[in-house]
């Protein structure tokens, strides 16, 4: 089957997520780690990105970055994974692939969901029970925010448009905002390429709070165009909406494509 095409985001910045092939551990030594960092630094500055964030989980990455222009994602990341593989093939006399086959991506579209990933990404390790508090842990960006040096972390930036300095260490290490089932970052973990039409629903009914969905195109059309356009953001194929509202995909994606004219946004494609 066909894999649908990603979703991009209008700001540019994605949470993006590697696993290990077969959910083998691909971060052995700390040796792997840093080579990841160094390549990633080097591509980082060939393409022009920016790095929010990161954190090593054994079989698996979380990055949160932005790209300069429209679709440089996947060319950066191929860049990356292609460097990254060779280096580790020949360091542990291994070949073949080393990652599933293609990364998972979600646009991040606003300051308070930029603010949520990234203390997500931070608190891996202690959803994890691997650490009580996200300073515990060396393996993550958390303290490029913290200590002199940033690294390879765009911090400056983060600070002055999504979160403030003096705000950041408590909002990362707070366990008063921990998520809910139900929450796309509760589940981001185990989430595959695709939502499962199970996931899909679930996400519907915690953004619209309506336990019938079919209620929803029964909406008021700027409230409709409202709740399509969110749900596209949390990764829901016009497909898997009109299955849950009995709507045609065709009314979905013009709803959407509304959503999108009225922020400026070009046309995105969907399944």
């Amino acid at each position: 089957m066909a894999r649908g095409k990603r979703l991009e985001s209008s700001t540019g910045v994605y949470h993006v997520m590697l696993r290990g092939i077969n959910r083998a551990t691909v971060f052995k030594k700390s040796i792997d780690i840093y080579m990841f960092l160094t390549i990633l630094a080097e591509v980082k500055a060939l393409f022009g990105f920016k790095i929010y964030g990161y954190v090593f989980m054994g079989n698996h990455v979380h990055l949160l970055l932005k790209e300069p222009d429209r679709l440089l994602l996947s060319k950066f990341m191929q860049t990356l994974l292609t460097k990254y593989v060779r280096w580790y093939n020949i360091a542990h006399e291994r070949c073949g692939s080393l990652f599933q086959s293609r990364f998972k991506s979600k646009p991040v579209e606003t300051t308070a969901y930029f603010q949520r990933v990234l203390r997500y990404i931070h608190r891996n390790p202690v959803k994890s029970k691997i650490c009580r508090h996200v300073w515990q842990y060396k393996d993550s960006s958390y303290r490029s925010y913290i200590d002199a040096d940033p690294g390879i972390i765009d911090r400056d930036e983060v600070f002055a448009s999504y979160i403030a300095k003096e705000e950041f260490e408590t909002y990362n290490d707070s366990e008063e905002l921990e998520y809910k089932e139900g929450d796309y970052l509760y589940m981001v973990d185990e989430l595959p390429f695709r939502l499962t039409e199970q996931m899909a629903r679930k996400i519907m009914k915690a953004v619209t709070k309506l336990e019938d969905l079919e209620m929803i195109g029964k909406m008021d059309q700027k409230d409709v165009i409202r709740v399509t356009r969110e749900l596209r953001k949390r990764g829901l194929s016009y497909g898997q909406i009109s299955r849950a509202i009995a709507r045609s995909k065709g009314t979905v994606f013009r709803w959407d494509k509304k959503a999108l004219d009225k922020e400026g946004i070009d046309g995105r494609s969907g399944q």
